[in-house]
């Protein structure tokens, strides 16, 4: 029993190490990039995942913004915020939390990459190595990792991104009604903007630290970009008649998909 357990612990390091040959994974056929007058960039779809929050009819393909072309690969990223969550799910001070300990990390290689893409979708997307990148406002940048799915990071949005407009993004039916249910919250009151182009938009997570132990930064609902502060953590909320922050900001997932034949 315990040499076919080990046995069977092997094989899942391996699988997710990305090291077996190429020629014994079946790969779907390569996604085409399509051009899009709606939207500032080019895209793809790839995979599947709920969204529309009508579970009968099964979940619908996910669009992908393609970011860059580059060695026969393209970096994409959700068009929509396809969850709303916490980065992790204990936030607190703590010296210990980066993106490489973060659980959302393990849900986008775990969960998430499971559910959205077939063994033979998987297999086009490499597992590559995520920076860890340290900017003046952050606490600890943590050490690098190796990710098939990751967040981009603080500096990589405005390298990908234009003006604030093309960073905004609106989370899908079914992120919204899971948030509610776990909440018990009405997401659409809290977002409501006095702009209508940015009532519905929501702010989404960057892997970056913000600038104390264990905290994180994001894109805002307006495009802008922002940092947890120790200010803002410690802040007497309840004291001045605000609700606690729940931290459940949209999720959009960042990958590398192999183009090649």
């Amino acid at each position: 029993m315990k040499r076919t357990k080990l046995t069977a612990w092997i094989m899942i390091t391996i699988l997710l190490s990305g090291i077996i040959p190429a020629s014994a994974e079946e790969k779907a056929a390569p996604p085409e990039i399509q051009e899009n007058e709606e939207c500032y960039f080019d895209y793809l779809t790839f995979g599947v995942y709920e969204q529309d929050n009508n579970l009968e009819n099964g979940p619908e393909p996910i669009e992908w913004f393609v970011l860059e072309v580059e060695n026969g690969r393209a970096l994409v990223v959700s068009r929509h915020a396809l969850e709303l969550m916490p980065y992790h799910n204990t936030i607190e001070w703590d010296t210990s939390l980066m993106w490489e300990t973060w659980d959302i990390r393990a849900w986008l290689n775990g969960e998430f990459l499971e559910t959205a893409f077939t063994a033979a979708e998987i297999a086009r997307i490499p597992t590559v190595t995520v920076e860890a990148q340290l900017n003046s406002f952050s606490y600890n940048q943590g050490n690098d990792t190796r990710d098939k799915v990751f967040l981009l990071s603080y500096n990589e949005v405005p390298r990908y991104f234009g003006n604030g407009r093309t960073r905004t993004c609106r989370p899908t039916e079914y992120a919204i009604a899971r948030y509610e249910a776990k909440t018990g919250r009405q997401w659409k009151q809290i977002v409501d903007d006095v702009w209508e182009e940015y009532t519905g938009t929501c702010s989404w997570w960057l892997r970056t630290p913000g600038d104390f132990p264990g905290s994180a930064t994001i894109s805002h609902h307006r495009g802008g970009l922002g940092f947890m502060s120790s200010y803002s953590f410690t802040f007497p909320y309840a004291a001045f008649g605000y609700p606690e922050p729940d931290y459940h900001h949209g999720v959009r997932p960042a990958m590398w998909i192999d183009l090649e034949p």
